[in-house]
């Protein structure tokens, strides 16, 4: 039995409950009646009576304890995850009155005094949970991709030894997409080429990722790697050799 059903019995008795209320005898059957009817304890029967006959006829009932941090303190509180650029709660709860002391002293905070006060006084799970709320009702969506499985990954040979032995001019690369939130028509991409031993990075911006733009950015990337590796790697044996010649004059 739902609490729809339990409902609709008080309802039906509540005439009688109401004209019985100083007929012990009678409100008693009542009590006995319905008891045996929904299974609930006598006591909480007359408290559902009264609170049936408060409640209004079009009013829905609201249980539980009365909120704190109303709508007002939660649009404050989404200000300012905002301008912190969407941190996660435990990084905005440490700046929230820096952040209100700022918009004040530059006149752009626009919110009262009360939601301001309760705001300040958010503890951090609290701040914690509604951060976590606006995560998920605001990036709905996930992350975009704009590579797509096709036979030419069967042909790439993939490196599965550790990186630490990795030779000079090892490389990882890989595009980044700066499309907002559409892969939809030509935009610019950039190509980031990484040099697995000395961790050196070359990236090149192209427009889209054609074959040509692709092909260039590579070659590009891979000279002019292999020219500061080589660079590197000579500066460190020369580095070394001095720094021997000088333990060789301190020793003999």
């Amino acid at each position: 039995m739902n609490m729809v059903t339990k409902t609709s019995i008080f309802e039906e008795h509540l005439d009688k409950w109401l004209r019985a209320r100083k007929d012990k005898k009678e409100r008693g059957k009542i009590i006995k009646h319905i008891c045996f009817v929904i299974g609930t304890h006598p006591k909480s029967i007359p408290r559902s009576f009264k609170r049936i006959q408060l409640r209004g006829s079009g009013a829905r009932e609201v249980r539980g304890r009365k909120r704190v941090y109303t709508s007002d303190c939660l649009a404050a509180l989404h200000e300012i995850w905002e301008i912190a650029s969407e941190p996660c709660g435990d990084n905005l709860h440490s700046v929230i009155a820096e952040y209100v002391e700022i918009l004040k002293r530059d006149k752009a905070w626009k919110h009262s005094e009360e939601a301001t006060n309760k705001l300040l006084q958010m503890s951090l799970g609290t701040v914690k949970i509604r951060v976590a709320r606006f995560d998920r009702k605001r990036f709905l969506q996930h992350g975009l991709s704009t590579t797509q499985k096709g036979a030419i990954h069967s042909q790439i040979p993939i490196r599965t030894g550790p990186w630490g032995e990795a030779p000079t001019g090892t490389e990882q690369i890989d595009t980044v997409a700066h499309c907002s939130s559409s892969v939809a028509g030509d935009f610019v991409y950039t190509l980031n080429s990484t040099d697995i031993p000395t961790l050196w990075g070359e990236r090149r911006a192209q427009w889209n990722k054609g074959q040509k733009a692709t092909i260039l950015s590579l070659g590009l990337n891979i000279i002019f790697l292999h020219l500061t590796s080589q660079y590197m790697l000579n500066n460190l044996i020369s580095q070394f050799i001095g720094i021997a010649s000088v333990y060789a004059e301190f020793l003999f």
